[in-house]
Protein backbone atom coordinates (compact mmCIF):
# COMPACT_ATOMS: atom_id res chain seq x y z
CA UNK A 1 0.00 0.00 0.00
CA UNK A 2 1.73 3.26 -1.03
CA UNK A 3 0.80 6.74 -0.24
CA UNK A 4 0.99 9.57 -2.95
CA UNK A 5 2.93 11.93 -1.66
CA UNK A 6 2.05 15.54 -3.86
CA UNK A 7 4.93 18.40 -2.96
CA UNK A 8 5.05 22.00 -4.45
CA UNK A 9 8.56 22.30 -6.35
CA UNK A 10 8.56 25.80 -5.28
CA UNK A 11 9.22 25.39 -1.94
CA UNK A 12 10.20 22.07 -0.07
CA UNK A 13 8.59 19.95 2.85
CA UNK A 14 9.72 17.74 5.47
CA UNK A 15 7.51 15.23 6.46
CA UNK A 16 6.47 12.35 9.24
CA UNK A 17 5.20 9.44 7.66
CA UNK A 18 3.80 6.19 10.27
CA UNK A 19 2.64 2.89 8.59
CA UNK A 20 0.07 1.71 11.97
CA UNK A 21 -1.46 -1.53 12.35
CA UNK A 22 -3.80 -0.62 15.41
CA UNK A 23 -6.93 0.91 13.51
CA UNK A 24 -7.37 5.03 14.57
CA UNK A 25 -10.17 5.43 12.95
CA UNK A 26 -12.37 6.13 15.88
CA UNK A 27 -13.78 9.65 17.45
CA UNK A 28 -11.76 9.22 20.49
CA UNK A 29 -8.68 10.07 17.93
CA UNK A 30 -10.09 11.93 15.69
CA UNK A 31 -10.67 14.13 18.50
CA UNK A 32 -7.16 13.93 20.08
CA UNK A 33 -5.66 14.50 16.95
CA UNK A 34 -7.13 17.58 16.51
CA UNK A 35 -5.62 18.24 20.40
CA UNK A 36 -2.50 17.44 19.26
CA UNK A 37 -1.92 19.22 16.47
CA UNK A 38 -3.58 22.77 18.29
CA UNK A 39 -1.41 22.24 21.11
CA UNK A 40 1.82 22.74 19.32
CA UNK A 41 0.45 25.42 16.65
CA UNK A 42 -0.12 22.65 13.63
CA UNK A 43 -3.73 23.15 13.22
CA UNK A 44 -4.90 22.96 9.78
CA UNK A 45 -7.34 25.40 8.45
CA UNK A 46 -8.77 23.80 5.35
CA UNK A 47 -10.37 19.76 4.99
CA UNK A 48 -10.43 18.13 1.37
CA UNK A 49 -13.95 16.96 0.68
CA UNK A 50 -13.65 16.14 -2.94
CA UNK A 51 -14.26 12.02 -3.97
CA UNK A 52 -12.59 12.89 -7.24
CA UNK A 53 -10.78 16.09 -7.51
CA UNK A 54 -9.64 18.52 -4.68
CA UNK A 55 -12.33 20.78 -3.32
CA UNK A 56 -10.85 22.66 -0.15
CA UNK A 57 -13.33 24.21 2.49
CA UNK A 58 -12.70 25.69 5.54
CA UNK A 59 -12.17 22.49 8.68
CA UNK A 60 -13.53 24.90 11.70
CA UNK A 61 -17.17 25.17 9.47
CA UNK A 62 -16.94 21.35 8.59
CA UNK A 63 -16.18 19.16 11.42
CA UNK A 64 -18.67 16.88 11.20
CA UNK A 65 -17.39 16.77 7.44
CA UNK A 66 -14.03 15.58 9.35
CA UNK A 67 -15.39 13.52 11.87
CA UNK A 68 -17.34 12.07 8.85
CA UNK A 69 -14.83 11.09 6.37
CA UNK A 70 -12.30 9.89 9.41
CA UNK A 71 -15.04 7.58 11.07
CA UNK A 72 -16.87 6.00 7.88
CA UNK A 73 -16.30 5.06 4.27
CA UNK A 74 -18.90 6.46 1.39
CA UNK A 75 -20.86 3.46 1.24
CA UNK A 76 -20.10 -0.43 2.55
CA UNK A 77 -18.60 -1.06 -1.12
CA UNK A 78 -16.05 1.08 -0.23
CA UNK A 79 -12.32 -0.63 0.52
CA UNK A 80 -10.79 2.65 2.20
CA UNK A 81 -11.29 5.74 3.27
CA UNK A 82 -8.86 8.84 2.99
CA UNK A 83 -8.64 12.50 4.76
CA UNK A 84 -6.61 15.20 3.47
CA UNK A 85 -6.13 18.58 5.61
CA UNK A 86 -4.43 21.46 4.48
CA UNK A 87 -2.46 24.43 6.69
CA UNK A 88 -2.32 27.64 4.72
CA UNK A 89 -0.80 29.98 7.14
CA UNK A 90 2.94 29.22 8.10
CA UNK A 91 4.24 27.24 8.44
CA UNK A 92 1.94 25.82 5.73
CA UNK A 93 1.62 21.73 5.30
CA UNK A 94 -0.54 19.22 4.75
CA UNK A 95 -2.06 15.85 6.67
CA UNK A 96 -3.38 12.91 5.03
CA UNK A 97 -4.28 9.17 6.64
CA UNK A 98 -5.59 6.22 4.41
CA UNK A 99 -7.02 3.67 6.08
CA UNK A 100 -8.05 0.30 4.52
CA UNK A 101 -11.56 -0.37 6.03
CA UNK A 102 -11.56 -4.46 5.11
CA UNK A 103 -8.67 -5.11 7.73
CA UNK A 104 -6.81 -6.93 4.60
CA UNK A 105 -3.92 -4.93 4.23
CA UNK A 106 -1.61 -4.69 6.87
CA UNK A 107 -0.76 -1.22 7.56
CA UNK A 108 -2.56 2.22 7.88
CA UNK A 109 -1.14 5.05 6.72
CA UNK A 110 -0.64 8.56 8.86
CA UNK A 111 1.17 11.27 6.98
CA UNK A 112 1.92 14.92 8.08
CA UNK A 113 4.44 17.40 5.98
CA UNK A 114 5.53 21.38 7.10
CA UNK A 115 7.84 23.86 4.63
CA UNK A 116 11.30 22.77 5.35
CA UNK A 117 12.48 26.07 6.13
CA UNK A 118 10.07 26.22 9.67
CA UNK A 119 12.05 22.81 10.53
CA UNK A 120 15.59 24.55 9.31
CA UNK A 121 15.43 26.89 12.62
CA UNK A 122 16.75 24.98 15.93
CA UNK A 123 13.02 26.13 17.84
CA UNK A 124 10.89 24.79 14.25
CA UNK A 125 12.77 21.50 14.33
CA UNK A 126 12.51 20.81 18.16
CA UNK A 127 8.80 21.58 17.75
CA UNK A 128 8.31 19.04 14.86
CA UNK A 129 10.00 16.53 16.30
CA UNK A 130 7.70 16.52 19.53
CA UNK A 131 4.64 16.91 17.41
CA UNK A 132 5.71 13.92 15.74
CA UNK A 133 6.52 11.96 18.84
CA UNK A 134 2.94 12.70 19.99
CA UNK A 135 1.75 12.03 17.03
CA UNK A 136 3.55 8.24 17.79
CA UNK A 137 2.17 8.15 21.26
CA UNK A 138 -1.37 8.82 19.35
CA UNK A 139 -0.97 6.07 16.98
CA UNK A 140 1.44 3.37 18.38
CA UNK A 141 2.53 2.88 14.92
CA UNK A 142 5.01 0.25 14.22
CA UNK A 143 7.66 2.27 12.10
CA UNK A 144 7.56 6.01 10.82
CA UNK A 145 10.29 7.95 8.76
CA UNK A 146 11.08 11.64 8.86
CA UNK A 147 13.02 13.41 6.99
CA UNK A 148 12.17 16.15 3.29
CA UNK A 149 9.60 14.47 1.08
CA UNK A 150 12.17 14.51 -1.67
CA UNK A 151 14.51 12.21 0.32
CA UNK A 152 11.55 10.23 0.96
CA UNK A 153 10.98 10.15 -3.08
CA UNK A 154 14.18 8.53 -3.97
CA UNK A 155 14.36 6.39 -0.88
CA UNK A 156 13.24 2.80 -1.01
CA UNK A 157 9.74 2.78 -2.12
CA UNK A 158 7.11 0.84 -1.48
CA UNK A 159 8.02 0.52 2.12
CA UNK A 160 7.35 -3.22 2.72
CA UNK A 161 7.69 -3.80 6.49
CA UNK A 162 6.30 -7.62 6.38
CA UNK A 163 9.36 -8.31 3.53
CA UNK A 164 12.26 -6.34 6.14
CA UNK A 165 13.09 -2.83 7.12
CA UNK A 166 13.68 -0.06 4.24
CA UNK A 167 16.63 1.96 4.55
CA UNK A 168 17.02 4.28 7.26
CA UNK A 169 16.54 8.25 6.48
CA UNK A 170 17.15 11.48 8.66
CA UNK A 171 14.88 10.10 11.75
CA UNK A 172 13.27 6.89 12.47
CA UNK A 173 10.53 5.52 14.38
CA UNK A 174 10.70 2.12 15.76
CA UNK A 175 7.90 0.50 17.66
CA UNK A 176 8.43 -1.58 20.74
CA UNK A 177 7.92 -5.05 18.16
CA UNK A 178 11.81 -3.49 16.86
CA UNK A 179 12.93 -3.49 20.24
CA UNK A 180 11.81 -6.88 20.75
CA UNK A 181 13.59 -8.58 17.54
CA UNK A 182 16.78 -5.97 18.00
CA UNK A 183 17.31 -6.87 21.00
CA UNK A 184 17.20 -4.09 23.75
CA UNK A 185 20.83 -4.52 24.56
CA UNK A 186 21.52 -3.78 20.66
CA UNK A 187 19.46 -0.99 21.04
CA UNK A 188 20.84 0.89 23.64
CA UNK A 189 24.07 0.81 22.32
CA UNK A 190 23.71 2.35 19.22
CA UNK A 191 23.89 5.32 21.20
CA UNK A 192 27.44 4.68 22.70
CA UNK A 193 28.84 3.01 19.19
CA UNK A 194 27.50 5.44 17.02
CA UNK A 195 27.23 9.44 16.77
CA UNK A 196 23.58 9.25 16.69
CA UNK A 197 20.42 10.48 18.50
CA UNK A 198 18.25 7.95 20.23
CA UNK A 199 15.25 8.50 22.18
CA UNK A 200 13.05 6.00 24.36
CA UNK A 201 9.46 6.45 23.64
CA UNK A 202 6.57 5.71 25.97
CA UNK A 203 5.68 2.67 24.89
CA UNK A 204 8.96 1.68 24.52
CA UNK A 205 9.84 1.88 21.19
CA UNK A 206 12.82 4.51 20.13
CA UNK A 207 12.96 7.43 17.73
CA UNK A 208 16.68 7.51 15.95
CA UNK A 209 18.06 10.37 14.44
CA UNK A 210 21.11 10.28 12.17
CA UNK A 211 22.12 13.71 12.40
CA UNK A 212 21.56 16.49 14.64
CA UNK A 213 19.87 18.75 12.01
CA UNK A 214 18.14 18.25 8.81
CA UNK A 215 20.27 20.42 7.12
CA UNK A 216 23.48 18.47 8.67
CA UNK A 217 22.11 15.20 7.25
CA UNK A 218 21.75 16.50 3.87
CA UNK A 219 25.72 17.68 3.87
CA UNK A 220 27.19 14.79 5.19
CA UNK A 221 27.81 10.83 3.43
CA UNK A 222 25.92 8.46 6.03
CA UNK A 223 26.41 5.98 3.56
CA UNK A 224 29.30 4.62 6.43
CA UNK A 225 27.24 5.31 9.57
CA UNK A 226 24.00 3.78 7.82
CA UNK A 227 25.89 0.37 6.77
CA UNK A 228 27.41 -0.07 10.51
CA UNK A 229 24.24 0.51 12.36
CA UNK A 230 22.43 -1.61 9.98
CA UNK A 231 25.46 -4.45 10.40
CA UNK A 232 25.11 -3.79 14.31
CA UNK A 233 21.19 -4.44 14.06
CA UNK A 234 21.35 -7.17 12.09
CA UNK A 235 21.73 -7.49 8.38
CA UNK A 236 18.86 -9.83 8.22
CA UNK A 237 16.29 -7.60 9.11
CA UNK A 238 16.91 -5.40 6.20
CA UNK A 239 15.39 -5.32 2.78
CA UNK A 240 17.59 -5.57 -0.04
CA UNK A 241 16.12 -2.22 -1.19
CA UNK A 242 18.00 0.20 -2.94
CA UNK A 243 21.46 0.09 -1.16
CA UNK A 244 25.06 0.61 -1.93
CA UNK A 245 26.73 -2.28 -4.20
CA UNK A 246 28.49 -4.01 -1.19
CA UNK A 247 25.67 -4.08 1.20
CA UNK A 248 23.14 -4.70 -1.87
CA UNK A 249 25.23 -7.36 -2.43
CA UNK A 250 25.20 -9.12 1.04
CA UNK A 251 21.13 -8.41 1.42
CA UNK A 252 20.72 -10.04 -1.92
CA UNK A 253 18.64 -13.48 -2.26
CA UNK A 254 17.67 -13.78 1.22
CA UNK A 255 14.85 -13.57 3.28
CA UNK A 256 14.53 -10.46 5.66
CA UNK A 257 13.45 -11.13 9.75
CA UNK A 258 10.44 -9.34 10.75
CA UNK A 259 8.84 -9.20 14.11
CA UNK A 260 5.37 -9.96 15.26
CA UNK A 261 3.68 -6.64 15.14
CA UNK A 262 1.26 -5.46 17.29
CA UNK A 263 -2.57 -5.40 17.47
CA UNK A 264 -3.13 -7.53 14.70
CA UNK A 265 -5.85 -8.83 16.85
CA UNK A 266 -7.84 -5.96 16.45
CA UNK A 267 -7.14 -5.90 12.40
CA UNK A 268 -8.40 -9.29 12.24
CA UNK A 269 -11.28 -8.56 14.14
CA UNK A 270 -11.79 -5.66 10.95
CA UNK A 271 -11.41 -7.87 8.19
CA UNK A 272 -14.09 -10.23 10.17
CA UNK A 273 -16.29 -7.15 10.49
CA UNK A 274 -16.09 -6.17 6.86
CA UNK A 275 -16.97 -9.79 5.55
CA UNK A 276 -20.00 -10.13 7.64
CA UNK A 277 -21.34 -7.03 6.65
CA UNK A 278 -20.49 -8.07 2.73
CA UNK A 279 -22.47 -11.22 3.51
CA UNK A 280 -25.75 -8.64 4.34
CA UNK A 281 -25.20 -7.31 0.63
Amino acid sequence: MRQRIDCDSSSRSVAVHFWVVKPFDNVGVARSLMDVLSSFGFSHDEIDLGWERNHFVPLPEHEQDFLSKWLHQRDERDIGKHLLLRRTSWPRGTLRATVDATGVLPFDLFYLDCETRFVENPEGQDAFIRLCIALYDLLHPAFGQVDEILTMAKAESPVKLRAGLPGLLWGTFFGPEYVGMFGEKRVRELATSFPVYLEWLSDDGFFLRLAPTLREARSTNLDQLLEGIKTHLGLECFSSGRQGAELGARLESRKARVPSFRFLEARKSRLAGHMNEGDRH
